[in-house]
């Protein structure tokens, strides 16, 4: 996506903004849609790191190691939280690495630093989505009974999800219907989330002072996520986002507990 991005797509979006303002200059426009892009990358990172984590879980039932758990006093929860907190861990960890490297690129390209008061939300952000999605990974990986399954679903996955969260595509560019289709999705309400601190000084800057003309900039890149007239606010996407985390770990318990009992 970042190849995608600096060869092709990226001087579609910093060209389509200047068409639309003539006065904004090349740094402005391209930092914008440089912040807006590693935002986006951020949260693919998050989704498919979560989920490549549970390659492991995969590759136990597949070569019969899940039989040592299975006959072993550890109880089902526990097992199914460890192989989430050691996918969140790792999850956190390439978000954050890939944060860091999207940032030092900001600043190569004549970007700036997102501020330290912007990385401190940022942080706790990135580990709080690789908990959510990983949750998520963790009911799909027990659906999974093979190494080659997975491996496809991962593509699948990891290629899609750039068009469900509004990152190949600015959201505001879709038709209403599939904007708010794609805006009930729980990827395009954590890169809402991710472009907030990454994000808004440029959005900020490229709109120069007007708040008519940030609020049309949020709505069509995907800072705002509308469904139908109703615009959802921050805390409610960290609450719908918590409840699908709390949903998926309740159903992958008990879907864990069953694999253990057929293998």
């Amino acid at each position: 996506m970042f190849a995608l991005y600096i060869f092709f797509l990226g001087s579609i979006q910093a060209n389509s903004l200047q068409d639309g303002a003539a006065t904004l200059s090349n740094t402005i426009t391209n930092n914008f849609v440089n912040s807006w892009v590693f935002a986006g990358i951020i949260t693919i990172t998050a989704v498919t790191t979560s989920l490549a984590a549970f390659s492991v879980f995969i590759s136990d039932r597949a070569e019969g190691r899940l039989k040592d758990f299975a006959v072993s006093p550890i109880a089902r929860w526990k097992l199914t939280l460890s192989y989430i907190v050691a996918s969140v861990i790792i999850s956190s960890l390439l978000t954050i690495l890939a944060a860091v490297l999207g940032q030092v690129y900001l600043l190569f390209s004549g970007g700036e630093f997102i501020g330290l008061e912007n990385a401190l939300q940022l942080i706790p952000l990135l580990v709080f989505l690789s908990a959510v999605f990983s949750s998520f990974a963790c009911l799909i990986a027990t659906f999974v009974k093979t190494s080659a399954a997975f491996t496809s679903l991962s593509i699948i996955i990891g290629t899609s999800v750039g068009f469900l969260a509004g990152i190949y595509v600015p959201v505001g560019s879709l038709p209403s219907g599939v904007a708010n289709v794609v805006n009930t999705l729980p990827f395009a309400q954590a890169a809402a989330l991710t472009r907030q601190p990454f994000a808004t000084d440029t959005l900020t800057k490229i709109s120069q002072g007007s708040s008519t003309q940030t609020e049309a900039l949020k709505d069509m890149y995907g800072f705002n996520i509308t469904v139908g007239d109703a615009t959802l606010s921050t805390m409610t996407i960290l609450l719908l986002l918590t409840g699908l985390a709390a949903i998926c770990l309740a159903i992958a318990v008990v879907r864990m507990a069953r694999v253990l009992k057929t293998v």
